[in-house]
């Protein structure tokens, strides 16, 4: 996040909220809107000197197991430029969750620094506590708030929205769920009236890749193979059980 803002101009700012939850800033932080940021993977394709195909696409970041890269900064900052070119204002506040065991991170002491091991609900509290501060502290109404998700695909440097399974949205799905139907270990909360926009790219609804249908007929399709899901969903879930919060195919009907 510095990395990327020193780079780019803009000055970071980070925040810390009373559980712990780191949060970053950018854009105005004044502005009518203001967008919540869950990461996912992203998906950028290198050109190859190497082998017969001349683009190999390579993934960074999310998952529930990997802390975010310098593509989800970068596409946030597009973002607010095309925002800002439009005669308009944009706030963006990035999640910064908590998660990732050393051991699928690499063997960088700086990023080993950045999260720590903790499984399911943590991500969710951390989720609400976003959002309640960004509706108390902020000031911001539901309809001033929008929830995006990140994972995409950078293409020879042009940022082009992309993804497969997420677990941004996978979040997002379970902090819908959550206000609806308060989960027993996060804080409730209490808000009227709807959100300007929740953007879902294909979430991560369910960790069952036995029974999932499109992931059995798309197993040699998708970038992340099943053995790779199923061990980060194992990691992200921990010893909880499933239940709607977690594994959607799972809610019963008129849950959402």
């Amino acid at each position: 996040y510095r990395k990327v803002l020193s780079e780019e101009g803009p000055e970071s700012e980070s925040i810390g909220l009373a559980d712990g939850t780191q949060v970053h800033l950018m854009g105005d932080r004044s502005a009518d809107k203001v967008l919540l940021f869950f990461h996912g993977n992203y998906f950028f394709q290198v050109e190859s000197l190497e082998t017969e195909n001349p683009l190999l696409t390579q993934s960074k970041g999310g998952g529930y197991v990997m802390p975010a890269a310098d593509g989800h900064f970068k596409l946030l900052l597009h973002t607010i430029r095309d925002v800002e070119q439009h005669g308009r204002k944009l706030g963006v506040m990035f999640l910064q969750m908590v998660n990732t065991p050393a051991s699928f991170l690499p063997n960088t002491a700086d990023l080993t620094d950045l999260c720590a091991v903790s499984p399911y609900p943590r991500q969710l509290q951390q989720a609400a506590a976003l959002l309640e501060y960004a509706l108390t502290t902020f000031g911001k109404k539901p309809e001033q708030v929008s929830i995006d998700v990140g994972r995409f695909r950078l293409h020879l440097m042009h940022l082009d929205p992309f993804g497969w399974l997420l677990a941004g949205g996978n979040l997002t799905l379970a902090l819908l769920s959550h206000i609806l139907h308060p989960h027993p270990q996060v804080d409730p909360i209490k808000m009227e009236g709807q959100f300007a926009s929740v953007a879902l790219l294909s979430p991560w609804v369910t960790f069952d890749t036995e029974r999932a249908c499109s992931m059995q007929s798309n197993c040699y399709k998708d970038a992340l193979a099943i053995p790779v899901l199923n061990q980060r969903s194992a990691t992200f879930r921990g010893q909880a059980p499933g239940d709607a919060y977690l594994d959607f195919f799972r809610a019963p009907s008129g849950w959402f």
